[in-house]
């Protein structure tokens, strides 16, 4: 005779988990607490031949036929959807619904010796429920219901009360550790701390990381005290000027909380500048092409970085404004919105706070803001008789990396020692503090003089004026203006008249787009406001400010601009 169990049941134990069972014949005893179903055989079961009384199981025929009294029967689906969410709670660790996004609830299930995060609104997440139910039970449900126990869970976490998190990805950064997630199969992570380096398995008490289909493992870090970094500039190629700021930079990264400048790799056909931002990534977020096009789209952009801690961008020729704007709002933290569904009214929120990298011959920025975060690292053509194959390249990548993250991950262990002395003591100069003081302490950490990335790096920052003066020629016209003037006060309109006959007597294009001339005095206000801290460096303090005075000196209502030049000698 066999039996198939569905639900168990027995005289001393009613509950749906059995937790105080007391009778040695009832299913509920085993492993899984009553969700196991197994078979009888002759009154023995099946799979672990523990004896089963024949009272046991006349009272569960009879406890199981159909009562034809009931006026109304619940289907059998609704049964099974308990018994898989039953299942399922009992092998999730942990629920977590995003800080962000109240639609993004996951999960810290056990999975073989470890545990990992699933996102329960995902296709995967009803694979993971068919694979586990039906190697515990042998029973394939219908695909409705494992979506229906999902949701039940999903709806426990939105309304229980469940705690809402900050989900992370690849890196997450505490008040006092940074957490680097190898992306290995047994999910571990390196805990980095004041106290040292060391690797922990991922666990419920850990911040919660998720992991996108383009990940790929990271190499684990050796730490035999080789200063790999000064190797890796050497291999790559960065100019002797630029190597403790790019060192720096390369390291601040792994700093997930605060914004670290975008890294423009500037190059010219043959200097290698896709191996050199390919290799950085390979260093911080390694994935499975490591670099990508940027978007022609600019609603794909906030796509691309919520998948991506570190996004790398090849040859790129121009940045417009709204791109520039995107990756601006990228490096200080956005939030941005999609629509899930045409069917209703529910959006996917993407925030995040990520690290960016692009390369090209000589890219144009439109956005002074984004000039203004950035640094700009050139490197040189590469001779024939000194160019590497690809596969000598990465044979010697592939020997460096351990140590690379070696050196970069104990330099942030002392940094968190030294940040107090150090760093806090530091009166930044740029939009960047955080990374002039972090990037400060690193620096000494290296081994290199006390300020010299501070000198390094603000000589890189001013250069970045030059390059705004490349793509908005109201820059360099309104130096020349200002060259033997302490002060100019006049209209908007007035100064874009002025501005644009100088440039014809120039001969500097005015129209089109292209040219980054403002055709209106009223696109002149904006990009004057714009550009102020760019002026600023240069000595040159603008002020805009409307016009209500009735003595007709300038037109009622107009905006005035004050320009100073602070560098003037009488």
């Amino acid at each position: 005779m066999t039996v198939e169990i569905k639900k168990i049941n027995c005289k001393n134990c009613n509950k749906d988990l059995h937790d105080d069972c007391q009778n040695e014949n009832c299913l509920c005893r085993d492993d899984n607490h009553g969700v196991k179903i197994p078979t009888l055989k002759d009154g023995v079961r099946v799979d672990d031949s523990k004896p089963i009384s024949k009272d046991f199981e006349k009272e569960w025929n009879e406890s199981n036929k159909p009562d034809t009294q009931k006026k109304e029967q619940r289907p059998d689906d609704v049964s099974t959807v308990e018994t898989l969410y039953r299942f399922a709670k009992l092998r999730i660790k942990k629920t977590i619904v995003s800080s962000s996004d109240s639609n993004q609830i996951f999960a810290k299930i056990q999975n073989n010796e470890h545990i990992e995060t699933i996102d329960l609104t995902t296709t995967k997440a009803k694979r993971w429920l068919l694979f586990n139910y039906k190697q515990a039970t042998n029973q394939i449900c219908a695909a409705d219901s494992y979506k229906n126990a999902l949701d039940a869970i999903k709806s426990d976490a939105l309304f229980n009360g469940t705690a809402r998190e900050t989900i992370f990805l690849r890196i997450a950064q505490t008040d006092d550790a940074i957490y680097y997630d190898l992306c290995s199969p047994k999910w571990e992570l390196i805990k980095i701390t004041k106290s040292g380096v060391k690797t922990i398995p991922y666990d419920e008490s850990t911040p919660t990381f998720i992991r996108k289909q383009a990940m790929v493992e990271q190499v684990k870090p050796k730490f035999e005290g080789r200063n790999a970094l000064e190797e890796l500039v050497n291999l790559l190629r960065v100019e002797e000027d630029d190597k403790i700021v790019f060192q720096v930079h390369l390291a601040c990264l792994f700093y997930e909380k605060f914004e670290t400048p975008l890294a423009v790799i500037l190059g010219e056909h043959g200097s290698s500048k896709t191996t050199f931002t390919k290799t950085m990534k390979r260093i911080v977020d390694p994935s499975v092409s490591n670099i990508g096009s940027l978007p022609t789209r600019k609603e794909d952009l906030p796509q691309v970085f919520q998948n991506n801690y570190f996004s790398v961008f090849d040859n790129v020729s121009e940045l417009k404004q709204d791109t520039s704007d995107a990756m601006c709002r990228a490096i200080t933290g956005d939030q941005s919105s999609k629509r899930q569904l045409y069917t209703d009214n529910d959006d996917f929120i993407y925030q995040y706070e990520r690290k960016i990298s692009l390369n090209g011959i000589s890219p144009r920025i439109d956005s002074a803001d984004l000039i203004d975060r950035t640094i700009f690292y050139e490197i040189p053509h590469i001779p024939d008789n000194e160019r590497l194959t690809k596969e000598e390249f990465n044979r010697k990548i592939d020997e460096l990396m351990p140590h690379i993250l070696g050196q970069i991950f104990t330099t942030l262990s002392k940094t968190i020692q030294n940040y107090d002395k150090i760093g806090k003591n530091i009166r930044p100069f740029s939009r960047m503090g955080e990374f002039e003081k972090y990037g400060e302490t690193i620096s000494r950490i290296l081994g290199h003089k006390d300020n010299e990335f501070l000198e390094r790096y603000k000589e890189k920052w001013l250069l970045g004026s030059i390059s705004a003066v490349d793509a908005f020629p109201i820059i360099g016209l309104i130096q020349t203006m200002m060259e033997n003037t302490k002060i100019f006060v006049d209209t908007v309109s007035n100064l874009h008249k002025k501005l644009k006959a100088d440039a014809k007597d120039l001969d500097i294009e005015t129209k089109g787009k292209e040219s980054g001339f403002p055709t209106k005095p009223n696109l002149l206000s904006r990009q004057l406001k714009q550009l102020t801290p760019t002026f600023s460096r240069l000595g040159l303090m603008i002020k805009i400010i409307p016009y209500d005075s009735r003595d007709d000196k300038y037109p009622r209502g107009s905006r005035i601009i004050h320009i100073t030049n602070e560098d003037f000698k009488e």
